[in-house]
């Protein structure tokens, strides 16, 4: 089976948000990180309640040789009793979002060394993979990126990259085609990675025509910027 229906990052909004400057004094082991400061970074970019191509993932990393995201732990020190933070083994995490947590802002213990543990958040934005679907698809998923990308800051919306087409990948190194039908029909290749794009053209998002695929996708996404 390919990996590539695992690739999880298609656009990083914020990027990489270093949390090093937030490690205070700790023991040898472990050092405390205001919750305050972590829920701030893990809420910097705000989802929609009622996305249907966009997922939220944020993910924890640890640098030096000492250290593997298997080793890491990340325990909150709450008044009602420890809350230890599930890392997975790609380093995606599910931290709580709480008020109470928020109002309380106890310690999170984590035991990676200062300047060593970095968060970044990315979304994942796609659709069920299928050979035939029409071209209103581009429309849905781009109208629900751009009422994302209004939810955020300033600086994230100016910063966000445009939607430009639909990107279908197939397994690499193996022929694969798009058909778009209605009155300007075409047909496109997928590269020698197996990426294919279908760009925006206004006729299409107007007629909507069927898009019928050679062979099985492993993803359809969408594409964004030039």
């Amino acid at each position: 089976m390919s990996k590539a229906k695992n690739l999880p990052v298609l656009v990083t909004v914020l990027g990489a948000l270093s949390l090093a400057a937030a490690a205070a004094q700790g023991s040898d082991v472990f050092r405390d990180i205001p919750y305050r400061t972590l829920h701030d970074a893990v809420t910097a970019v705000r989802p929609l309640d009622d996305a249907r191509f966009i997922v939220m993932k944020r993910t924890v990393q640890v640098s030096g040789d000492t250290m593997t995201i298997e080793d890491l732990r990340m325990v909150i020190g709450a008044s009602a009793g420890d809350l230890e933070v599930e890392i997975r083994p790609d380093g995606s995490m599910d931290f709580p979002i709480s008020d109470a947590l928020l109002e309380e802002n106890p310690p999170v213990r984590v035991n990676a060394p200062a300047g060593g543990l970095s968060l970044s958040l990315t979304i994942d934005i796609s659709a069920p993979p299928a050979r035939r679907f029409s071209y209103g698809l581009l429309a849905e998923m781009s109208d629900e990126y751009d009422r994302m990308i209004r939810r955020q800051g300033l600086i994230a919306r100016m910063a966000a990259p445009k939607p430009s087409g639909l990107e279908i990948r197939f397994p690499p190194g193996e022929p694969a085609t798009a058909l778009v039908g209605g009155r300007q029909e075409a047909t496109f290749e997928a590269d020698e990675d197996g990426r294919l794009r279908i760009p925006h053209r206004r006729q299409w998002r107007s007629e909507n025509p069927e898009v019928l695929l050679s062979r099985d996708p492993e993803l359809i996404t969408l594409a964004l910027g030039d």
